[in-house]
């Protein structure tokens, strides 16, 4: 009983560092003065940087051709978020582009019924209907004000539909090859997509990371290269989540 007290309790940590970490992320995106495509580009390098260094060795070793293409398939959606929910900043407000995101967990278990045929029970089908009315809801009233506020919105939701499709392939190999391995894997995938975006678009820009500091004067310069720093080592919830089981950093998640 002692043990199993600790590790809920260290998952309640766990859960508490993710969630504040994450409420961050749009201010960090809000404050940054580089271009959308160069913002995703260097987030998905800092992050990939962190989890290459426990992979390296494993990196390359695929089981086979289709759990290659699921990877392939897996970073495409990663790399199409990051680029279209950072993108929703240039036009709508951080509330207008962040609540979306609460349709990831409601388009994941949809997609969970439709493919794999999970059940979902009353208060499931009741949430999913609370969020869609509300995120509905949002996006009409902002296109009535402004119809820039209404592509902000939209670009957020369809940044959550993709990285429900990548949630929904993670909850399938993570468990097989570890988080560590797969995000490493994705991440390295989802960096030559938007590496590829930006220099095709010539919308590659250079990172300033000498603002490396937080004073009563930093709101006075552009200060990318401190959000990219802090956005980059703590990626999202996920880097909390490898963590949650020391088993990830051996391969074998639960």
């Amino acid at each position: 009983m002692g043990v199993r007290s600790e590790e809920m309790e260290l998952r309640k940590l766990h859960l508490f560092l993710g969630v504040f970490i994450v409420s961050f992320s749009g201010i960090m995106v809000k404050l940054s003065t580089i271009s959308p495509n160069s913002l995703a580009l260097y987030r998905v390098l800092l992050a990939e940087i962190l989890f290459f260094a426990f992979s390296w060795k494993k990196l390359f070793h695929f089981s086979g051709l289709r759990e290659f293409l699921t990877i392939l398939s897996a970073g495409f959606f990663l790399g199409m978020h990051f680029l279209l929910w950072i993108s929703s900043f240039r036009y709508t407000t951080v509330a207008g582009a962040v609540i979306p995101l609460m349709l990831q967990p409601v388009v994941t278990s949809l997609l969970a019924f439709f493919i794999f045929g999970e059940v979902l029970d009353r208060k499931e089908i009741l949430a999913i209907l609370i969020v869609f009315s509300g995120i509905l809801m949002m996006n009409i009233s902002d296109l009535s004000i402004s119809k820039k506020l209404g592509l902000g919105d939209f670009l957020s939701v369809l940044g959550s539909i993709f990285v429900s499709f990548f949630t929904l392939i993670a909850r399938k190999l993570v468990p097989r090859m570890g988080a560590i391995l797969f995000n490493a894997r994705v991440y390295m995938i989802s960096l030559i997509l938007l590496l590829i975006f930006s220099i095709a678009s010539k919308t590659v820009e250079s990172l300033d990371l000498r603002n490396l500091w937080i004073s009563s004067k930093s709101l006075d310069h552009d200060l990318s290269g401190f959000w990219m720093l802090i956005f980059g080592i703590f990626p999202d919830h996920q880097l909390v989540e490898i963590f949650q089981n020391r088993k990830c950093l051996h391969g074998s998640c639960g």
